[in-house]
């Protein structure tokens, strides 16, 4: 037995498709194995206008079966006969149901149970009851009402066609019921389609037969095989993957279409013809020898009589798009990108931070604040700080210009052509474009990027911009995952706290207030999005937790990655619970941990002590050539002496004076510590 439903729409978004072909195959599928039918296989298809679910091979056992449902105990029953009254009510079920059965299945001893008789639905009742719910609660972004139907979805819905076998199969959806009538294109054939049975085969060859390709790896290759053909006569298509997917889903029909532009269009920056073909027209854009051709491929919807009449309307609209850009591009040069500043002054940047020039402003002396710690931190830094402060007059210049006006993704990209234009270093127009980018290509984009980006969360903070769950209008979240990745791509051992406090200090420097513990709130961000970052790349949560104390990224990462390498071998385990025994013994006690001398009673703690001497000096080298694994390695040979220290020595003496000592001595020691790693935050993993 084989069931085939069609669902026929208005025109669906692309992007929407993919969503309830997810959704609708795992649906029927759950739904089926919940009510033990059987099937071979769902198979899923869909065009801009149609849905196609064809279930193959459905095998139903509609034997009367026997149903067990287990109550309370015998025992219980009898002595509470309102306990029984009410096990009987919620399954409808009457007295002469009941039985008493020893052992039923998953117990053990006797129980009251219902046995009951039933006759399994079969797969025409089952879908019949579930279509128009699973139908209409397909998560697509956005739905729309139409008409007087009383149902919402992506786009209207025009019509319903359902077999079983030869069969109609009786479903609706809102005033709709099927039929086993179906249309072909929409424009080329006006025909309606009598299926006769839902057969697979003939039902995507009539569709064909009327214009409309029903497999999506039909409709892909025949656009792969387009971009070859191009592509041996030497035309490479420019990133074509996501593109190739979309218009797979814009288009039932596929007709390629070659056009041409003037080649005038092509002293424009590449990026901005790839868009305008790609983003705006929906056509493939392409290069040659790594430079970019005044040609572009459409793929359209129809057949037309004559190949020229489209290929003559492709090239009328790409033309328009195109002299946009190029007039634009022409007005543009009329103002050099160095001289645009004080253009920014029209520019706001936020209400109540001022306008893209104030932060200019700002970002100037937040450099001069840290340029001495980024020194101190980064080798040759000073050879990067004068191409920093010619990036920072001219980095958000292009947010002036008319092309970044009308083409607002390729802010920074701009800026980078117009720097070259004006005889600016590569590496300075590189470091424009790297601004906007989620993980910088260069180094000097890099610290450009991380100045801009650590000091706009700042600012934001300052005025009080908050994440309010999904709310996030100006994107703190990824500023703080851009900072992130910066830190960690280029290994930079540099104090996220003191930065913040450097930011901070700029701001109130130009007159704004700043709350009490705003520092803390801010690292607090930035730390969360990291521990999540972390946890989504599959690491140990309570090993995350031992290195989030540290507020320099970068070294916190490679602490957490020789302590997951330690963590692999036995004694870790023995080591990280006699760290805990300090931490613990101190959780109640933390005035201690910012002791800054010992004060030692007795031999074992002298003896720890001098072990922890011992070791400084290689601790230090360790740490400073970031080998962490060794800095773990010889932390754990202070075990013994730990370990001797409290088998021999009451810490919570009943003398104050001996206990305050004791506790002064190991809180000394865990304040060394917790340099390394909060090791209180550790769990030892649950044996499986």
């Amino acid at each position: 037995m084989n069931a085939l439903i069609e669902v026929l729409t208005e025109e669906l978004p692309a992007s929407y498709i993919p969503i309830a072909l997810s959704y609708l195959k795992k649906s029927f599928e759950d739904i089926l194995k919940e009510n033990n039918i059987k099937f071979e296989d769902i198979i899923l298809n869909a065009t801009p206008r149609r849905i196609c679910i064809f279930f193959k091979n459905i095998k139903e056992d509609l034997k009367e079966k026997e149903k067990i449902i287990v109550g309370p105990p015998k025992e219980v029953g009898e002595k509470n006969p309102k306990a029984l009254e009410g096990f009987l009510k919620k399954f409808k079920a009457k007295k002469e149901n009941l039985k008493v059965l020893t052992n039923p299945p998953g117990k053990k001893g006797t129980y009251f149970a219902i046995v009951l008789r039933e006759i399994p639905l079969s797969f025409q009742d089952i879908i019949k009851s579930n279509f128009e719910k699973i139908i209409l609660n397909i998560p697509f972004p956005k739905k729309m009402r139409w008409s007087k139907e009383n149902i919402a979805f992506a786009r209207p819905i025009r019509s319903l066609s359902a077999l079983i076998d030869d069969k109609v199969l009786d479903l609706k959806l809102g005033n709709l019921k099927s039929t086993n009538i179906t249309f072909g294109h929409k424009i080329m054939s006006k025909e309606k389609i009598k299926v006769k049975k839902a057969d697979y085969e003939k039902y995507e060859k009539k569709l064909k037969e009327n214009f409309v390709i029903l497999k999506e790896s039909e409709r892909k290759n025949l656009i792969l095989n387009a971009l070859k053909e191009l592509e041996e006569k030497g035309y490479k298509a420019i990133s074509p993957e996501n593109l190739i997917d979309e218009i797979v889903y814009l288009v039932e029909y596929v007709h390629p279409i070659i056009g041409n532009f003037d080649e005038k269009y092509l002293i424009l920056p590449k990026e901005l013809i790839y868009l305008v073909l790609k983003v705006h027209q929906r056509m493939f854009a392409f290069e040659k020898n790594g430079k970019i051709q005044n040609i572009f491929l459409g793929i359209s919807n129809t057949k037309p009589l004559k190949d020229n009449v489209v290929k003559e309307g492709y090239e009328k609209v790409v033309k328009a798009r195109l002299e946009d850009a190029y007039f634009y591009y022409k007005e543009d040069q009329k103002i050099p990108l160095s001289k645009r500043k004080n253009l920014l002054k029209n520019i706001v940047f936020h209400e109540k931070l001022g306008t893209y020039y104030d932060f200019i402003n700002y970002l100037h002396n937040f450099e001069k604040e840290i340029s001495d710690y980024l020194a101190s931190q980064i080798e040759n830094y000073f050879s990067f700080r004068e191409k920093l402060k010619i990036l920072f007059d001219i980095y958000k210049n292009d947010l002036t210009t008319h092309l970044v006006d009308e083409f607002d993704e390729l802010q920074g990209v701009i800026g980078k052509y117009y720097a070259l234009n004006e005889g600016f270093e590569q590496d300075i127009a590189k470091a424009i474009e790297d601004v906007y980018k989620d993980v910088p290509e260069s180094q000097l984009g890099a610290y450009l990027s991380l100045l801009d980006k650590l000091l706009a969360l700042v600012g934001f903070f300052v005025v009080g911009e908050r994440v309010k769950g999904s709310y996030d209008p100006y994107g703190l979240k990824r500023l703080a995952t851009n900072i992130l990745n910066i830190l960690l791509k280029f290994k930079l051992d540099l104090d996220l706290k003191y930065l913040i406090e450097k930011a901070l200090k700029v701001y109130e420097k130009f007159g704004f207030k700043i709350e009490e513990n705003l520092q803390d709130k801010i690292l607090n961000f930035i730390k969360e999005r990291f521990k999540n970052r972390l946890l989504e790349e599959g690491h140990r949560y309570d090993l995350v937790n031992v290195i989030l104390k540290d507020n320099i990224i970068y070294r916190a990462y490679l602490k957490l990655l020789a302590l997951e390498k330690l963590s692999k071998q036995e004694e870790f385990k023995d080591l990280l619970i006699t760290f805990r025994r300090i931490f613990n013994i101190l959780k109640d006690n933390k005035k201690y941990f910012k002791a800054l001398k010992a004060e030692p009673t007795t031999v074992y703690e002298k003896e720890l002590l001098k072990a922890f001497e011992n070791i400084e000096k290689d601790l230090n080298l360790a740490e400073k050539n970031k080998d962490y694994y060794k800095v773990y390695s010889l932390l754990s040979t202070l075990k013994p002496k730990i370990d001797a220290l409290f088998d021999n020595v009451m810490i919570m003496e009943k003398d104050p004076s001996l206990r305050e000592k004791r506790l002064k001595t190991l809180g000394y020691l865990a304040n060394k510590l917790l340099y390394f790693g909060d090791f209180s935050k550790v769990g030892m993993k649950k044996e499986a």
